[in-house]
Parts: C-alpha cells; sequence; structure tokens
C-alpha cells in the first residue's frame, strides 16, 4: 500500500498593513556574527565516597574447614601399554582405585583413576 503525500500549499497570503505608506522602505537591519567556539566535555571521574561505620560489638571471624576430600589421581596415557592397563584394571578390582575421568591434553587423552586406599 502507497501512502499519499501531502502536498503543501504554495499560495502565501499577503499582509497589508494599513499605516504603512508605499514610498518608505525601512534600512535592512545588520546581522551581528559571532565567532563560534568549540566546546569540549570535561574528563569525569567517579567519586567514591567510603563511610566509616563503628561497631561496638566484636566480630568473631570462624573459619571453615574444608569438608572436601582430598584425593590423589593417578593420570594413564592412552598411548600406554596394555599391561599398565590390565594391572589399573586389577587395582579397580580390589578397591584401590576407582576410574575418575578422562581429559584430553593436546593430542594424547588421559584416564585418572583416583586413588582409594
Amino acid at each position: 500500500m502507497a501512502r499519499k503525500v501531502k502536498k503543501k500549499s504554495t499560495v502565501t497570503s499577503k499582509k497589508t498593513n494599513a499605516n504603512s505608506k508605499a514610498g518608505t522602505k525601512k534600512a535592512p537591519t545588520k546581522k551581528s556574527t559571532t565567532a563560534k567556539t568549540k566546546v569540549t566535555r570535561k574528563p569525569t571521574t567517579k567519586k567514591t565516597t567510603t563511610t566509616k561505620k563503628t561497631t561496638t560489638a566484636k566480630k568473631t571471624t570462624k573459619t571453615k574447614k574444608s569438608t572436601a576430600i582430598k584425593y590423589e589421581y593417578v593420570r594413564v596415557s592412552e598411548n600406554s601399554k596394555s599391561s599398565k592397563f590390565f594391572d589399573m584394571g586389577e587395582k579397580v578390582k580390589k578397591g584401590e582405585l576407582r576410574w575418575a575421568y578422562y581429559a584430553i591434553d593436546g593430542n594424547v587423552g588421559y584416564h585418572y583413576y583416583k586413588k582409594l586406599k
């Protein structure tokens, strides 16, 4: 759908002044020119306000002990000999190790076993 554009009227009305005389003309007024100045913004810095709080009660700091158990891991490369994987399988059956995760470092993959005992 095309929108219709409204045309502006080109007819202007002339204002006539009953008191003006046809033979007199006003002298053109001289416009004053001012030099333009470039306004630059001053860099603003954020002001940080700090307030000091005074407390009468002493704060006691409690150190929480880590409840997570830190395990040791055995890393076996995927390029290892089959006898190494066989030994790891035997240790897993005995309950000494547990398979944890597999990770890739560059182009080589590694099996990680968690030591249990």
